[in-house]
Order: C-alpha cells, then sequence, then structure tokens
C-alpha cells in the first residue's frame, strides 16, 4: 500500500473592507484634450535700462562688429605669389613730407627743401629714413637728449674705500627711497654693470662697491663720486684687527700663527704684495 498525502489547503482570501468606495476606470475619466487649460502669464514689463549701462553694451556691440569685420578682412586675404607679385606701397607726396618735417623736426619745410627730400623717398620707410639720417634731426635729437639728462638728478656713485664706515653709510643709503633702483658692484664684477641695457643702466640711482675713479663714465648720464676716508694709520690697524677677527680671511691663519703685532704685520706687508696694496689703497 501507498501512503497518499491529503492536497494542500488554498489560503482563505482576504475579506474586503466595508465602507471604502471603488476607484473608478481610466476610461471614465476625463480626457486631456477635454480638461480645461492653465491660463497663460502675463508679459513681464520691460524694465528701463540706464544710460550708462545702455553705452556700455552699445559699445560692446560695436567692438564686437569692428572685431568680426578685421576677422572676416583677414580670412579674405590672399597671399601672393611669386607670379602675382606684390601691391607697390602708395607714392610719397609733397603733403607727407610737409607732414614729416612738422612731426620729425618740428618745423614747416621750405619748397626747395620739399624738392631736394622728394626724389629720395619713394616710400614711406624711405621717408622715415631720410629724416633720421639728417644732420639736423642729429643735432635735434642730441639738444633734447641733453635737455632731459639736464633735468634727470645725477646717478651717486659711492667708492667705498675698506674701512672706513663705508659698509654704514651703504646701508643707510639702502634705504632712502630717493636713491632707488641701485646696484651693488665692484672692480671683479664691472662688466655686470656694463652688461645691464642702457635704459637699465641710465635709470640707476645709486652704485657703491670697491670701485675706482671712471666708473661713473659708463653709465651715459650725470654722475656724482661720493667716499669716505680716514687717516692712514687708523684705518690700516683698523684692517690688520679686521683680519684677526675674522677666521675666514685667507691671512688669519697666517697672523694668528706668527702671532704679528700691528708692527710685525706692516713689515710683513711689504713682503706680500696683496697686503702691500691694500696698505697702499690704489682707490685713496
Amino acid at each position: 500500500m501507498t501512503e497518499q498525502t491529503p492536497p494542500e489547503e488554498e489560503p482563505p482570501a482576504r475579506p474586503r473592507r466595508e465602507g471604502k468606495p471603488e476607484r473608478p476606470a481610466r476610461k471614465d475619466r476625463p480626457e486631456r484634450a477635454d480638461r480645461p487649460k492653465r491660463a497663460e502669464r502675463p508679459e513681464r514689463a520691460e524694465r528701463p535700462v540706464p544710460k550708462d549701462q545702455r553705452e556700455r553694451l552699445a559699445a560692446a556691440r560695436a567692438a564686437k562688429g569692428l572685431a568680426a569685420k578685421e576677422q572676416a578682412a583677414a580670412k579674405t586675404v590672399v597671399e601672393e605669389t611669386p607670379e602675382q607679385g606684390r601691391r607697390d606701397p602708395a607714392p610719397v607726396s609733397e603733403n607727407h613730407v610737409r607732414l614729416g618735417y612738422r612731426l620729425m623736426m618740428n618745423r614747416t619745410p621750405t619748397a626747395e627743401e620739399v624738392a631736394q627730400l622728394l626724389p629720395h623717398a619713394a616710400t614711406l620707410p624711405d621717408l622715415r629714413l631720410a629724416f633720421l639720417n639728417s644732420d639736423e634731426f642729429d643735432q635735434k635729437f642730441a639738444r633734447i637728449k641733453a635737455e632731459r639728462d639736464a633735468k634727470r638728478p645725477p646717478v651717486l656713485v659711492h667708492l667705498h674705500i675698506p674701512k672706513t664706515a663705508g659698509t654704514t653709510l651703504a646701508e643707510a643709503f639702502a634705504k632712502e627711497p630717493l636713491l632707488q633702483p641701485q646696484m651693488v658692484v665692484h672692480d671683479e664684477t664691472l662688466n655686470q654693470l656694463f652688461e645691464l641695457p642702457a635704459s637699465q643702466r641710465r635709470g640707476l640711482r645709486y652704485i657703491h662697491g670697491h670701485l675706482n675713479m671712471g666708473v661713473g663714465d659708463a653709465l651715459g648720464v650725470r654722475y656724482r663720486y661720493l667716499s669716505t676716508i680716514r687717516r692712514p694709520g687708523p684705518r690700516i690697524h683698523s684692517f690688520y684687527r679686521f683680519i684677526l677677527r675674522n677666521r675666514l680671511h685667507p691671512s688669519h691663519r697666517a697672523l694668528v700663527d706668527a702671532q704679528m703685532s700691528f708692527g710685525d704685520y706692516l713689515d710683513y706687508s711689504r713682503s706680500q704684495i696683496p697686503h702691500r696694496i691694500e696698505i697702499d689703497n690704489g682707490q685713496i
């Protein structure tokens, strides 16, 4: 005999709550076309634009239009081939020559001057070179440059003699706004000054360092030397004490090991060229 299992019973259906209305079918809802349309918003009134803003907008539109025209013109330019040749520049007229005299020479030319210059200036670049290469322009430019340099205060060139309080003086001048810009240069690094552009070199207001006479000639403008001196005895003695204090000085070890006095150092300097040059200072 086989054992038979009874069939599973289905769960009872959930009872429907009473009192809840049935949801109408979608077909009973009104169609979208039958729905009332939403009222349109009234147009927003234009706000008045201030006058300055209108002017800025007009200027921006004009600049944009000009840029567009220039861009369009640039696109239409076609590079000329050697076979096509290039357009000849506009010829120079008498009005060009007269205008050049007024701009370059600040005067009105005579008829003879115009007739004399016109055959030698076929183009405007030729006319400009004719004015720049003339003796009259050289004289006028030299006079203008001299007048400009005369109004400029002279450059202060500080010849720093060692052990004469030159460092203290240079530190005080470095804080002076009227002495800006400035540059530190020595005889060993004088080429740094000469390698500067002429305009930058003329713009310097204060130069200081261990220098000799003649450095001011490289500036190209008016200059004035400044230096402080000291009695030879105290100056040399100050240098002797400086060597003893400064352990990085090349002669420090020689003086300390030999226990040189100031008198011994004077005798020592007679045979040592670097020390002799320092004592018999060429700047002084």
